[in-house]
């Protein structure tokens, strides 16, 4: 092996401090490239440790911030039919209202507004069926969203219970509608179940969810107070029928405002959580920041002084072996 090449005491100690330079010249370099002035744990491995602690922690909550979007736009799609079912109830007040100021016997007349209102009863199933999002519709069959809020999952639940709106897909081709079905309803109505019967349309009440509230349809095949329809063209009794229809209409309106409400209060709970979680994650964020993040003034500033020390140590070194050089020279 080649013997190492002698160098003198004083190249040796520039040389040295030469090579501390480069390894100074080079961190801050690395600082200065990405903004951090940790950035492996043999940096600062409790500073490391801890900010990577802070980030998970932030991570974790990013995921619950889109759950709790969705569960938002999940109450709005629900809001949103709701409000559809309320205009078209709007319209079967006024078609209620009109047949009621008719002539005694224009029964024609009331018979063929009878037949659009039972045509709007069906729009009413439609806009509840098409309330759905993400797979999720509040309106249906009582469903119910978990919103995880928390760090963990199962943590922080919110639950968001929806409701269930029984309907009809379709009128008869007599411009009549059927009665609903028992089996058309959640079972958690129970004896309510049984009352549906007597409507073309129904959802349970909010304080009682085993009590309904309903509208008949129009029809001639009305078997008395227990029917799904209710006859308009009698001259003798469609006006206290109409009435009735128009009270219905009323307790199915009140029912839909409670629940349109409490899922705006399910929504503003869970957008004040959202709020809260996107301040915790900025904390964190921030927190994560102050342990990792470098001065970029400052390390400019290392970084100008680093390179005149080079060049400090380049012109020790050049001055050590200068007097090498005078000593060959006297041997020349």
């Amino acid at each position: 092996m080649a013997s190492p090449i002698p160098l003198t005491s004083g190249m040796k100690s520039s040389l040295l401090s030469l090579q501390n330079t480069e390894k100074l010249y080079n961190k801050t370099q690395e600082h200065l490239t990405t903004g951090k002035k940790v950035n492996k744990p043999s940096d600062d491995p409790a500073a490391y440790y801890a900010a990577a602690t802070l980030t998970d922690r932030a991570n974790a909550l990013e995921g619950r911030l889109d759950n709790m979007g969705q569960a938002i736009q999940a109450i709005k799609s629900a809001d949103n039919g709701i409000s559809a079912i309320m205009s078209v109830l709007n319209s079967m007040t006024a078609i209620v209202e009109n047949a009621l100021s008719s002539n005694e016997d224009d029964g024609d007349t009331r018979a063929a507004l009878g037949k659009k209102f039972n045509d709007l009863i069906v729009q009413l199933n439609g806009f509840a069926s098409d309330s759905a999002y993400g797979g999720v519709n509040l309106l249906d069959n009582d469903q119910t969203i978990k919103v995880q809020m928390g760090q963990s999952y199962n943590e922080s639940v919110f639950t968001v219970q929806g409701f269930h709106i029984a309907g009809l897909e379709s009128a008869g081709t007599d411009g009549e509608v059927a009665s609903l079905a028992t089996d058309s309803v959640p079972t958690s109505w129970g004896a309510g179940a049984n009352e549906v019967t007597n409507y073309s349309f129904a959802l349970n009440k909010v304080e009682d969810p085993t009590s309904v509230v309903g509208i008949k349809g129009y029809g001639t095949d009305a078997t008395g107070s227990v029917g799904h329809e209710i006859d308009w063209r009698d001259s003798a009794t469609y006006k206290d029928n109409l009435s009735d229809v128009l009270d219905s209409i009323e307790s199915v309106q009140a029912v839909l405002e409670t629940r349109s409400k409490l899922l705006s209060f399910d929504s503003s709970t869970i957008t004040l959580r959202q709020d809260y979680t996107q301040q915790f994650i900025n904390t964190l964020e921030e927190g994560a920041d102050n342990l990792t993040l470098a001065d970029l003034n400052e390390e400019s500033a290392n970084l100008l002084a680093l390179q005149t020390s080079q060049s400090l140590g380049v012109q020790a070194m050049s001055l050590s072996n200068q007097q090498t050089q005078s000593i060959l020279r006297l041997l020349q």
